[in-house]
């Protein structure tokens, strides 16, 4: 096969809706053919293999349990390496990346390996034992991916610093793609009555999977005080685990949510629960602020998105948030209730300046995070182990 047109295997820890997930479509379709490549899920095809297969990319699940190796999976993994006439192996996030070295060690075709780091170590003191015993542990292997892409620079240095190696670093910041991600008045008005939003409120959204690490619980508490000095504001919480639970199946929020509406009664009536949704763009273009206040990053999606869309973020000062804010938002430290309060206040109290932030948050994306520089990044990273030496 022609080293000009590679076949590029990605092997993933899962197919959900999560950062890396969304990361790994967008390539594939920003590829000018989709069937050049072929993914495989470690664990299930989750939501995205059927969007994948639509595009023309072959897909398979091995059906691990999360986190755990076997020998089966090995084999079965190289079974479709072997079938697609791979040239690459791709890793995506720390398991996944594993996989695919084992997968070339253990092979006679040795495929050159590039691993996808997708998290950052803000918060290492406060990550599973597991996890960072599985960070270590993949530090010693480091040396034996052609590439370890990180999604951002903080991130790669905080890796570095734990043991990974620094000559095989490359920084590919996460792309957006700005035909999707975009300004729309009228889906954003539409979104905000079909969620019974009123007219007048200002949206503060977040955009998040409840989990200790994306902090939900600064966000109530931010919510709080913004509820107390403005009556007009509501706020919009998407993502696994933000939906309103029932009586036997009770969700994360349901109660640190109830404890504050009884502490706080501005906010009673003022949150919008919608759980996991695919219409991202609708839901970015229906808020007037999204905030991220995740304890650690990389390069988060939501920024990009909502910035694409138009809307002014404000963020914790995590992974790389204020490379990609620019000057178009605000950052402020982890945990930081008063920061980042006083932030998102000063763009609902000033229409102008939300105005302002979100024609520059737009425009940023369309310059800099676009997904044809992304997609052209991976390309001259897979083609550079191609090269003969």
């Amino acid at each position: 096969m022609s080293t000009t047109s590679p076949t590029i295997l990605h092997i993933i820890t899962g197919l959900g809706t999560g950062g890396a997930e969304a990361s790994l479509v967008r390539v594939i379709r920003t590829s000018a053919d989709p069937s050049r490549h072929a993914v495989v899920s470690l664990t299930t095809r989750g939501t995205r293999a059927t969007e994948l297969e639509a595009i023309g990319t072959r897909v398979w699940a091995v059906g691990l349990a999360r986190g755990r190796a076997s020998w089966r999976g090995l084999r079965q993994l190289r079974t479709i390496a072997r079938e697609v006439r791979a040239t690459v192996l791709q890793g995506w996030m720390y398991h996944a990346n594993l996989a695919a070295s084992l997968l070339s060690m253990t092979s006679r075709e040795r495929w050159p390996v590039l691993w996808n780091v997708r998290h950052s170590l803000d918060a290492w003191d406060s990550e599973p034992r597991r996890l960072r015993q599985l960070v270590l542990l993949m530090a010693r292997f480091s040396y034996h991916p052609e590439a370890v892409v990180y999604n951002s620079a903080r991130s790669a240095r905080q890796h570095e610093a734990r043991g990974f190696s620094k000559a095989r670093t490359v920084v590919i910041p996460n792309g957006v793609d700005a035909d999707l991600f975009k300004p729309d008045i009228s889906i954003g008005a539409a979104t905000r009555q079909a969620l019974g939003v009123p007219a007048n409120a200002i949206v503060v959204g977040m955009a998040a999977r409840v989990d200790p690490l994306k902090d939900h619980t600064t966000f109530l508490k931010v919510a709080s005080q913004l509820a107390i000095r403005d009556e007009r504001v509501h706020f919009l919480l998407v993502g696994s685990g933000t939906e309103i639970g029932t009586a036997a199946e009770p969700c994360a929020l349901d109660a640190p949510i109830a404890r504050l509406e009884r502490e706080v009664p501005a906010l009673r009536g003022r949150f919008v629960r919608c759980g996991e949704r695919r219409d991202m763009p609708a839901i970015y273009n229906a808020c007037d602020v999204l905030m991220l206040t995740s304890r650690s990053e990389g390069s988060p999606n939501v920024l990009s998105e909502a910035m694409g869309c138009g809307v002014p973020c404000v963020a914790t000062d995590v992974g790389d948030a204020a490379h990609v804010l620019g000057a178009s938002g605000e950052v402020a430290p982890a945990g930081d209730v008063i920061g980042l309060t006083e932030a998102v206040h000063r763009l609902i109290r000033d229409p102008a300046l939300r105005n302002r932030c979100g024609i520059a948050a737009s425009a940023r994306i369309r310059e800099q995070f676009a997904s044809q520089v992304e997609y052209g990044a991976y390309e001259r990273a897979w083609s550079t182990v191609l090269l003969p030496p």
